[in-house]
């Protein structure tokens, strides 16, 4: 998890985050549900664009009561299936199927490095489609891990001796993946194509990004020349680190991490022409985790799904400006505006602005998978 100082955001820049939404988008909704309380935030911790990709089990704020449910479906918030569970990591939880692992992408929804206590509906259906479209899309760049997007869950057959089958829940539709176990690597790279979050705080500083030098007089949320790369580790309590080409190299020998290079930036390079045209995104950054099987590199579970992605909607994009991820751009603006900090109780938000964050999400995977075109 990638995280930045408790002001640089929140004093500095929510107010023209705000002002920015509204004046791109313009939605009716957003402004009446404003909380009238003080925007006094200072005591607030905010993470970058890549705050919702820690690898460590996220869990609901247990001093918050959810709002009452309406009627109708409900986010599905957990996963319970008999079968053992390896984990429950950020959004999704993931159970072993004996050869494959199957991961399930809850509603879970994680924000300034708080999960909510209640989820966005079908929020997990459309990042499973987003990572599945990606994952297919890129494999010919780098070998991954996915073995199927289950779109009807009596197809886990194929994949539980018959003793251990059960009756599989609906939910299990769209929202899982099987993927391949892979001996997984302890290092991730992060691809940053644009000034944002640490990234910018660092150069407006010093003039580099992650160490590396970069040209002077570019602005916040500019394009940054040939990208960069920024490598970690995960260490043995699950924290993770900054290394240089030199550690990785002796983490995973030299071959291997050259090919972690160059491929990482080869998939955001492909993923960034893809976005753009015909769907109308600017990926900002990128974070990749890898796998051996045989010896050989693959991507390991993820690729490109709003949990290790940020995606800003070219529609929209202003440099000069602090942009958020698309999905969550609206939510992030209204808690802004309102007195809620990590030390208090996650506050309600409005129906109609977790109505609003949801259709971003399904938004994002229909221009993503070519369903809807940009306007």
């Amino acid at each position: 998890m990638i995280t930045e100082p408790a002001d640089l955001y929140l004093n500095e820049n929510f107010i023209r985050e705000r002002d920015f939404i509204m004046e791109t988008e313009r939605p009716d909704n957003i402004q009446q549900s404003f909380s009238s309380e003080a925007s006094s935030a200072e005591n607030a911790e905010v993470n970058s664009p890549l705050e919702a990709m820690d690898a460590t089990t996220t869990q609901p704020n247990e001093d918050v009561v959810a709002p009452e449910a309406p009627a109708g479906p409900q986010p599905l918030m957990e996963a319970g299936l008999p079968l053992p569970l390896v984990g429950r990591v950020n959004d999704s939880d993931i159970f072993d199927l004996g050869e494959y692992y199957l991961k399930v992408f809850t509603d879970r929804v994680n924000v300034f490095g708080t999960t909510m206590p209640y989820g966005l509906l079908d929020k997990g259906r459309f990042c499973a489609q987003i990572t599945s479209f990606w994952l297919q899309k890129t494999r010919h760049t780098l070998l991954n891990t996915f073995k199927q997007l289950i779109t009807e869950p009596s197809s886990l057959d194929d994949y539980l001796d018959e003793e251990k089958r059960f009756e599989y829940p609906d939910y299990l539709a769209e929202r899982s993946i099987v993927f391949k176990k892979a001996e997984p690597l302890p290092v991730e790279a992060e691809v940053w194509g644009f000034l944002t979050g640490p990234a910018w705080k660092e150069y407006r500083d010093n003039g580099t990004v992650f160490g590396k030098r970069i040209i002077n007089g570019l602005l916040e949320s500019q394009s940054i020349p040939g990208q960069v790369l920024k490598l970690t580790k995960i260490t043995g309590d699950g924290s993770i680190v900054d290394i240089s080409d030199a550690e990785l190299s002796e983490i995973t020998g030299e071959k291997i991490a050259r090919e972690i290079k160059e491929k990482s930036i080869a998939i955001y390079n492909q993923a960034q022409r893809y976005s753009r045209i015909p769907a109308g995104f600017y990926i900002a950054n990128m974070k990749i985790g890898f796998g051996l099987i045989n010896g050989k590199l693959e991507v390991n579970n993820d690729l490109l799904s709003p949990e290790n992605a940020c995606y800003w909607d070219m529609r929209g994009y202003r440099v000069g400006r602090t942009h958020y991820s698309y999905e969550l751009q609206s939510l992030k603006a209204w808690l802004l505006q309102t007195s809620w900090n990590k030390n208090k109780p996650f506050p309600n938000v409005p129906p109609e602005i977790v109505e609003q964050s949801t259709r971003r999400y399904k938004d994002l995977c229909e221009r993503i998978k070519g369903i809807k075109k940009t306007g």
